[in-house]
């Protein structure tokens, strides 16, 4: 049907281009039952099989990037705003003009080259329709399509809830959660701390559904805790703003990212010499990065075995106990020099020669 409509309404009845556009339409076919639930898309997909067709039938030689940027270049002269002596004189080419005709592209009576345009255009040059390529390249747009539908949606109930006087309170409740629940995506393309702030707006109106409302949200929030804290970088540079409204919305997802955190860490601190590194690091470089934090992860259980097995992690742990000792006022290594004093006096009755070499090292360290 809307094939005969493009002939009809561009007076179009040269056999050899009806037939081109015809066969290109077939060739697309595979994409059609996809394309039923996303109409605008669906439409854009027609126009550009149609319309690219056509101009390819009737100039095979043509490049599609000049007369997208004469279309541009010609709409601009019809603007308010374009000055001859400024922009320079714009040249005219039929050519161009009369290819021009057969398009609209959705309704801008322009050419602009986008996704869809590019593999239509790959198509017409070579006859050959890589279908893969092309159901990806609709997938992600008809996921773009239905973001900014859901986001229309929510700017729509947010603007009924300030001014609409016939919109209750609890309209805008229930057409709020319905968005959330059905589109457990929503934080592609919401921000984190505008969707906190819309949770935090159903509870203050429902609090008897809060427990629903963070299940949900927690189910939402715990695969975006998990991508920010992949590493200390994203978590301390990127998304520190959000991390925090995160930690504030919730108890149970503050405690699930200490999970992550430690398990983290965990890997970071998992030998004895990994921990005399982070000793040693500050003490040497003048420079505290996340190591005191990472020392604190360290188990008494394991710094006694270390302070037994290994002289050397004995050695540098009396250095590191003698360079906090110079530090004036607290610091933040507090916690893990005291696990460690606590360490070697767990261990100071392991056997006589420990004993005597523990009080010594303490008393150097007093």
């Amino acid at each position: 049907m809307e094939v005969e409509e493009y002939f009809v309404s561009n007076k179009i009845n040269n056999i050899r281009v009806m037939k081109r556009v015809i066969n290109a339409m077939n060739d697309f076919e595979f994409m059609e039952e996809s394309l039923q639930v996303h109409p605008g898309l669906r439409k854009s997909y027609i126009e550009n099989i149609m319309e690219i067709s056509t101009i390819n039938a009737l100039s095979s030689v043509l490049s599609y990037k000049l007369l997208s940027e004469y279309s541009l270049s010609k709409r601009r002269t019809e603007s308010d705003s374009y000055d001859e002596k400024r922009d320079g004189k714009f040249i005219n080419n039929k050519v161009y003009d009369k290819l021009l005709k057969y398009i609209n592209m959705e309704g801008t009576e322009y050419f602009v080259i986008n996704e869809i345009t590019n593999f239509v255009i790959a198509y017409v040059e070579k006859s050959i329709v890589d279908e893969a390529y092309v159901s990806g390249i609709i997938e992600e747009l008809a996921a773009h399509s239905d973001n900014k539908e859901i986001s229309n949606s929510l700017v729509t109930i947010k603007e009924r809830n300030f001014y609409d006087m016939n919109y209750t309170r609890e309209d805008y409740c229930e057409d709020l959660w319905n968005i959330i629940y059905e589109n457990s995506d929503i934080l592609s393309y919401v921000e984190i701390q505008t969707f906190i702030y819309y949770i935090n707006d159903l509870i203050l109106s429902n609090p008897d559904k809060e427990g629903e409302y963070k299940e949900v949200a927690r189910e939402y929030l715990k695969p975006v805790l998990d991508h920010i804290m992949k590493d200390e970088y994203q978590e301390s540079m990127h998304f520190e703003d959000d991390y925090d409204a995160i930690m504030k919305f919730d108890n149970e997802l503050e405690v699930y990212a200490k999970t992550i955190k430690h398990k983290r860490y965990s890997i970071q601190i998992d030998s004895k010499d990994k921990v005399i590194e982070l000793m040693r690091f500050p003490r040497i470089n003048r420079y505290i990065s996340n190591e005191a934090e990472l020392l604190e992860e360290v188990s008494i259980v394991n710094l006694e075995k270390y302070l037994i097995e290994d002289s050397n992690f004995v050695k540098e742990s009396f250095k590191f106990l003698n360079w906090c000792k110079g530090i004036s006022g607290k610091h933040s290594f507090e916690i893990y020099e005291s696990h460690l004093k606590q360490a070697f006096e767990n261990i100071v009755n392991h056997n006589e020669n420990t004993k005597l070499k523990i009080e010594r090292i303490m008393k150097e360290l007093d």
